[in-house]
Formats: structure tokens, C-alpha cells, sequence
């Protein structure tokens, strides 16, 4: 019943149960399942987030197709669109090659590099890889790293006593 919604993944990328069940034996889950993995869409998540940590090249490339286009939206908030696809991008192959750093060194969590192996099971992985770049983002805009960022610019009001009307 566990694979019912992502069995076409699983074998997709090669990925067997045990793949999946060794990433949440090694969670701090308790017993319980959190609730985004009961539907179709948190068990799909977890199939791609096994397969790479597993290191399935397929399986980088779908995530990446999926999850850059809302990582460049997310940016773009802050950042005019060319800039914002860029930092997302940058932002992608930066995940990935953390995530390949730790699985080859066994490595402890870099100083505010992100990683795969952070992912909350309670979380789907694009929202929780869109947080992850828009705290990046902004802490970087708060030290002006990113000089395009668009910045919120208050107008001041009219306070004239002429009454405002429709134009003609």
C-alpha cells in the first residue's frame, strides 16, 4: 500500500522499498508517519528524495525540472526574472553538490549549506527547498550581496484637499 501512488517512481529510478525505509528508519519520525506522506504526493517526494541520496542521475534531473521552475518564481519575489532563474539555478546545483559532498564524506552539516539529507519528512520538498532559498535571499539582501533585488518603494500620499475623480 506504501508504493500504491509512486510505484511508477520506485521503478523509474531503481529505487526499492528498502531505499525508502532505511531514509525513514533514520529520521526521528517515532512511530508515526507524518500526514503529507499518507497522500500520493508526500510518497512521491520521498521515492525522489531516496533516489538521490542514492545518487540516481534520472532521478536529480526530474527533481530538478520540477523544482527549479518554483525556486525562480520563489526568487523572483525579490529579484528581477533573468536574476531570479540565475539564483535559482545557482541555488539548485549548490543543493546538489552539498548533498554529493555529504554522501561521499559522510560530512556534518556545512555552515548554511543546504542538503537533501536536512529534509523534514513532514514537509513536501519543494516547499521546503523554496523556504530554504527565500531565507537565503533575504539574508543576502539584508547585507545588499544582491544588488537587483527589488526593494518595496512606499509612495507618499496625496493629502491635497482636491477630491479625487474618475478619469475623463
Amino acid at each position: 500500500m506504501f508504493f500504491a501512488h509512486g510505484s511508477w517512481l520506485a521503478s523509474r529510478y531503481g529505487v526499492g522499498p528498502d531505499a525508502v525505509l532505511r531514509l525513514v528508519d533514520g529520521s526521528n519520525l517515532s512511530g508515526t508517519m507524518p500526514s503529507s506522506l499518507r497522500h500520493a504526493r508526500g510518497i512521491e517526494d520521498l521515492i525522489v528524495l531516496a533516489a538521490c541520496l542514492e545518487g540516481h542521475c534520472q532521478a536529480w534531473i526530474d527533481a530538478g525540472e520540477l523544482i527549479e521552475p518554483a525556486l525562480a518564481r520563489a526568487a523572483s519575489m525579490r529579484l528581477e526574472h533573468r536574476d531570479a532563474i540565475v539564483h535559482a539555478r545557482r541555488f539548485w546545483c549548490e543543493v546538489r553538490a552539498e548533498t554529493f559532498r555529504r554522501m561521499r564524506q559522510s560530512a556534518t552539516p556545512g555552515e548554511h549549506r543546504v542538503a537533501l539529507q536536512d529534509c523534514p519528512f513532514g514537509r513536501p520538498l519543494q516547499n521546503w527547498l523554496v523556504d530554504r532559498l527565500l531565507g537565503g535571499l533575504e539574508a543576502q539582501v539584508r547585507l545588499d550581496l544582491v544588488p537587483s533585488a527589488r526593494r518595496l518603494v512606499l509612495t507618499p500620499f496625496d493629502t491635497s484637499d482636491e477630491p479625487l475623480r474618475l478619469a475623463d
